[in-house]
């Protein structure tokens, strides 16, 4: 498929003709240090590209560790002089370290998505939110003052002296029953009276009864030892 010098070929292409003529490559063996902004800094001027990312590298790897950046351009024709310029081109990190650079076709000729996230359509409409309205009129609101202890104290005193007890039929009779109850338990009945004198009277003859026993023993031991 020929060619025009300098033209576009994104459009033209198709995908089987894509898949020959690359144009997505992968500068490797970049210093570990090299920042994005740094990296187009020493190669500008570039040609005209419409992908650009820096993979960091994996620290872990010691010296071997190594940055790398891909490139994507739109005419093949920029490829070719991209890779004649850069390719062997020698970094230097911080510390005098020198990088030849190699530039390969990228194993992945895909190029990834940049989605754009959804707008949030409520996105600095606070200050229209009825919500929102109701919360600042309430602290723009003036908060009343609050009466001090001995006013409320006052106030309390005279809430109880106004407040009187209704006598009804029913308070009345649970007073007159609580009464009651209380008079019969301070004078015992004649019957409780009786049943304590029966059981002194018991108390006795067991008294009576034991000091008998006693006074036999004695009586006998004595003989016994007459």
């Amino acid at each position: 498929m020929a060619l025009p010098d300098g033209s576009d070929i994104a459009p033209l292409l198709k995908r089987a003709d894509r898949e020959v003529y690359q144009t997505k490559v992968v500068v490797r063996r970049l210093p570990p240090s090299l920042t994005s902004s740094e990296l187009l800094d020493r190669l500008s001027p570039l040609p005209s590209y419409d992908y650009f990312y820096v993979a960091k590298p994996d620290l872990s790897l010691g010296p071997v560790a190594f940055s790398r950046a891909y490139f994507n351009f739109r005419r093949f024709d920029d490829v070719i002089t991209f890779r004649n310029r850069v390719d062997g081109f020698v970094f230097l990190d911080q510390g005098g370290r020198k990088y030849p650079a190699v530039v390969e076709f990228a194993p992945l000729q895909k190029i990834p998505h940049q989605r754009k996230g959804a707008k949030d359509h409520k996105c600095g409409t606070i200050g229209t939110d009825k919500d929102y309205k109701s919360f600042i009129a309430t602290l723009e609101a003036e908060v009343p003052s609050l009466p001090n202890a001995e006013a409320r104290l006052e106030e309390i005193e005279a809430r109880k002296q106004q407040q009187t007890v209704d006598s009804t039929p029913l308070v009345e009779f649970i007073r007159r029953k609580h009464q009651s109850s209380k008079s019969v338990s301070k004078y015992p009945s004649s019957s409780s009276k009786a049943d304590t004198s029966v059981s002194c009277s018991l108390f006795v003859r067991h008294c009576v009864s034991i000091a008998f026993v006693f006074y036999v023993a004695e009586v006998e031991r004595q003989e016994k030892e007459g």
